[in-house]
């Protein structure tokens, strides 16, 4: 069973003294969309999360906003994390000092603590289910921990402040000037590709960039570091772009995970990183997908889980669910709790179609469009959280003086499991991205309507438009669609018949830009339109 050369992390109660306040130290672009963030603390539901993925062979990760590393350790070990106390003890005894040593560390705001800043004896051992007869454990080639939050990295794992260039606050010191004089002092100057090692685990290293910059990502896997480790597919050419393909090959050992932060601008993200999917080998590729169909493995809010879920027919469906079932293929991960034809506000927390039952009498009920369509869930399993297997605690704000009771449970997990694949043939290409965004923002204005009502909002005389959708024998892509279809209850077949046939219509408006589509995808920051 994998053993790893980290200390195993703390009970839930030590967390408070583990995670300060100040714990987030970076002040440039990564930090403002993460300022409202809940961790995940307990190590069962990350080895469940990275044994449900399946980690293929020699498979490199980058685990974005990994904190103090509960993802990272359960990806290390390949979910079957087995580390004991009595392991660590060995590996102190043998390296000796790690990370900020308490008194020495030259960075004002990186904390003074000695590693690993609790109590290991009290340390939490993952339950892990009996393996299977033959199952196999794979473990990654690489993990790549990526966070902007310096001191959590040190906290967690053991990186070395001092080897990270300063932020602002290093300089607000008069005392600090002189010593911080041997270190780089502009954000400006980092380089993307910049990635530490660990004192620790040779197959970990850092990257301290934020995912929230769109160069970071594609950074780590520029890398030497990182690209080495990488098979080469393209032996015609040298360095990192031998490490491309194309997209109908086959698909690269490469996951992008993440725990995203529960913002607006985390959601922002999550849209954006979904739509970056939409390039050809003829136009060009963005963001990592120029390493070919690298998969997603993202823990995300119940809001954005809910969106992305949403089958025809469900009151939450809208842009987002349309654009990510037509691009990627995708199921969940733990922690389980879907709960089929949520409402918007994703309050609902039934696993099945009885709940109106169960909430007779109440002052306010949900109804869905008539002629709803919903799917079943795509699980029914559900996987119970306490209030302590978050920090800071379910339910609560960020207030230490108050203590999570040890067994409250939690009405529904925090952030929830998504698994997204791309597609090969992905619907939505380059040349219709701007028709279908255009066509979806202004149906759904009008969900609940049918088509036929709707459908002229698209533009003067679009009603003309509605025999072309309907008719059986069409050279338009897609399925036919009656006119009497409500909004919310169309298919991605559906969607694809109504685009296509703005698209090829002589009178399409010239102009579908929305005010918040982002033109540049080269050196821009994820969320700086909204």
């Amino acid at each position: 069973m994998p053993k790893l050369r980290l200390p195993p992390l703390p009970s839930p109660a030590e967390w408070r003294t583990m995670i300060p306040r100040a714990s987030a130290i970076e002040t440039s672009a990564g930090m403002r969309e993460s300022v409202k963030r809940h961790y995940l603390t307990n190590p069962t539901i990350a080895n469940q999360f990275v044994r449900h993925l399946g980690l293929r062979d020699n498979e490199v990760v980058i685990d974005a906003y990994a904190s103090t590393g509960v993802m990272t350790r359960a990806l290390l070990a390949g979910g079957r994390d087995t580390t004991t106390p009595k392991d660590w003890a060995k590996v102190a005894a043998e390296v000796g000092p790690i990370g900020a040593q308490a008194g020495k560390t030259k960075r004002r705001n990186a904390g003074q603590f000695t590693f690993p800043p609790w109590n290991v004896d009290h340390a939490v051992s993952p339950k892990l289910p009996a393996r299977k007869e033959g199952e196999k454990v794979r473990l990654p080639k690489l993990v790549v921990a990526n966070d902007p939050a310096v001191n959590q990295l040190s906290r967690g794992l053991g990186f070395d402040p001092d080897w990270a260039p300063p932020n602002v606050w290093d300089f607000n010191d008069p005392q600090d000037e002189e010593r911080m004089k041997e270190f780089p002092r502009r954000t400006a100057d980092r380089d993307m590709s910049q990635i530490y090692p660990s004192q620790l685990e040779d197959r970990l290293k850092f990257s301290i960039l934020s995912p929230f910059l769109w160069e970071t990502v594609p950074g780590i896997l520029s890398s030497p570091e990182v690209w080495e480790k990488l098979p080469v597919y393209d032996d015609t050419k040298t360095g990192v772009e031998a490490t491309k393909r194309p997209w109908l090959a086959q698909a690269p050992p490469i996951t992008f995970v993440a725990s995203v932060p529960d913002t607006t601008l985390g959601e922002q993200m999550v849209s954006q990183w979904i739509t970056t999917v939409i390039g050809s080998d003829d136009y060009g590729r963005s963001w990592l997908w120029q390493w070919g169909r690298v998969r997603m493995a993202l823990m995300v809010t119940q809001s954005v889980y809910d969106r992305i879920m949403a089958q025809s027919g469900e009151t939450i469906r809208g842009k987002l669910s349309v654009l990510a079932q037509a691009l990627f293929h995708i199921r969940p991960l733990p922690p389980y709790h879907h709960v089929p034809d949520v409402d918007k506000s994703s309050r609902r927390i039934y696993t099945d179609m009885d709940w109106r039952e169960r909430t007779e009498g109440m002052a306010r009920a949900v109804t869905r469009a008539s002629g709803s369509v919903a799917a079943p869930p795509p699980t029914s399993e559900v996987t119970l959280t306490r209030r302590e297997d978050w920090f800071p605690p379910a339910g609560h704000a960020v207030d230490r003086t108050k203590k999570p009771g040890k067994d409250e449970f939690t009405d529904r997990p925090l952030l929830l499991g998504l698994e997204l694949i791309p597609r090969t043939d992905p619907l939505v290409l380059p040349e219709t991205r701007d028709s279908w965004e255009y066509v979806l923002r202004k149906l759904f204005v009008r969900e609940s309507q049918p088509l036929s009502v709707v459908l002229p909002s698209l533009a003067f005389g679009a009603e003309n438009l509605l025999d072309k959708i309907e008719a059986l024998d069409s050279p338009y892509a897609g399925k036919a669609v009656p006119r009497t279809t409500i909004v919310r209850n169309l298919e991605i077949d559906e969607w694809h018949r109504i685009v296509d046939t703005f698209d090829k219509w002589a009178f399409r408006p010239e102009n579908l830009i929305m005010d918040s589509r982002i033109d540049s995808e080269e050196g821009r920051n994820v969320g700086m339109s909204i």
